[in-house]
């Protein structure tokens, strides 16, 4: 199923095998330009941390059959069929109490940063978010446009980069943001309602 944002004229869907080269190609990219962890720089390395979810995300889509304990989806964005936008994530569909979808990782096109393709990614997890849930995503220091985005988008930051050092090098771990889906507990019916209530708990 397609779903498109009239605004940008953008479409959001389930990504495609093809998909992945994109996919993996903008994560190294990414790296070169610290947006991500450096152990990504190298494209083998890349294909294989990412591939495999990538995969199991479309295997999940095909094959509503086949469940495991994480859940991933893997989308992307189009344009006059032409891939611009993608973004992976998961969730333990086995934790008890609300449920938390993390955002993995969402890539832009260099030519359509800026442009609402990344906007389009966030928000589709953000509707697909069950009351009361929880959506978190990670941010690089030099990932400021991501960091913005997010911020617009109601996500607050839960843990902010501190720098340590590892074996004489200096690291610096990513951000963590966070949005929570509101309660629905606008019912008249006051059984539902406080079921609704008890899921947000």
């Amino acid at each position: 199923m397609t779903y498109a944002y009239p605004d940008r004229g953008f479409q959001v869907e389930p990504g495609r095998p093809g998909d992945i080269f994109f996919f993996v190609t903008e994560i190294v990219s990414g790296a070169w330009r610290g947006r991500f962890g450096g152990q990504f720089c190298s494209l083998p390395m890349t294909e294989k941390e990412f591939g495999i979810r990538c995969a199991k995300a479309i295997l999940g889509q095909l094959l509503p059959f086949w469940r495991t304990a994480v859940t991933r989806q893997f989308v992307v964005v189009r344009h006059r069929r032409e891939i611009i936008g993608a973004a992976l994530s998961y969730a333990d569909t086995h934790q008890t109490g609300p449920s938390l979808i993390c955002i993995d990782v969402v890539v832009v096109n260099e030519q359509w940063r800026r442009q609402g393709v990344g906007q389009a990614l966030v928000t589709y997890f953000q509707k697909r978010t069950p009351p009361g849930g929880r959506l978190e995503c990670y941010c690089m220091s030099e990932s400021r446009v991501m960091a913005r985005l997010v911020k617009r988008l109601g996500f607050v930051r839960t843990h902010k980069a501190a720098k340590f050092t590892i074996k004489g090098q200096i690291a610096l771990p990513p951000e963590r943001w966070e949005w929570q889906a509101k309660c629905a507990s606008r019912t008249l019916d006051p059984v539902r309602r406080n079921a609704d209530i008890a899921k947000c708990l």
